[in-house]
């Protein structure tokens, strides 16, 4: 089994060494914020927040002035305006429309924010997706040398360590999460995450 588990070990150093190879495009750090076109759709996500914030502003400044305009018309008992005057028919007519528009702004104004709020996430998720990576590689290269050292201190002290095969592959795993988590929190600190 202690054979087993050391296959095990080296499988995953090499994996993550791989996975760290194929994860090499960036360059710098400059390789994780937004490209030229992901800019440009900000950029125009933001001027249509802008202006739908405006058109909802004047929506809701509509609604208000009518709310305002029909505080002393009757009302029916489900809440609408009493038709029989001059003012309530108006306000009855208007009222829903200037309601369905500002809740029509509001959910433009919804679907804006959240590409606004996907395209500013877009850094840090390819930041993390390399961080991660890289945090395995760097954790295996610090763990590898302790769990061969291990082995031939073994081989040395002649301790039968094949007996606690279990508690040797427990240790080298929290080891391995412990430095990746470590790895993780160091290198999104250095980037200004």
């Amino acid at each position: 089994m202690l054979l087993m588990l050391a296959l095990v070990v080296t499988l995953v150093w090499i994996w993550s060494e791989f996975k760290s190879f194929l994860c090499r495009e960036t360059e710098n750090s400059d390789d994780f914020g937004l490209s030229t076109e992901e800019t440009r759709k900000l950029g125009e996500f933001q001027r249509q927040e802008h202006a739908v914030t405006g058109s909802l502003a004047r929506a809701a400044n509509k609604v208000a002035s009518l709310e305002q305009l029909g505080r002393g018309v009757r009302r029916t008992k489900s809440g609408s305006f009493d038709r029989r005057s001059k003012l309530g028919k108006k306000l009855s007519k208007e009222m829903p429309r200037a309601r369905a528009l500002e809740l029509s702004y509001q959910n433009q104004l919804s679907e804006i924010q959240s590409e606004i709020g996907l395209l500013t996430f877009l850094p840090e998720f390819r930041t993390s997706e390399w961080v991660e990576t890289e945090a395995l590689r760097i954790a295996n290269r610090l763990v590898l040398p302790v769990f061969a050292a291990v082995l031939v201190l073994d081989a040395f002290l002649e301790y039968p360590i094949a007996n606690h095969w279990f508690v040797l592959g427990l240790s080298w795993f929290g080891l391995l999460f412990v430095l990746k988590k470590v790895q993780q929190f160091i290198l999104m600190e250095k980037l200004g995450y």
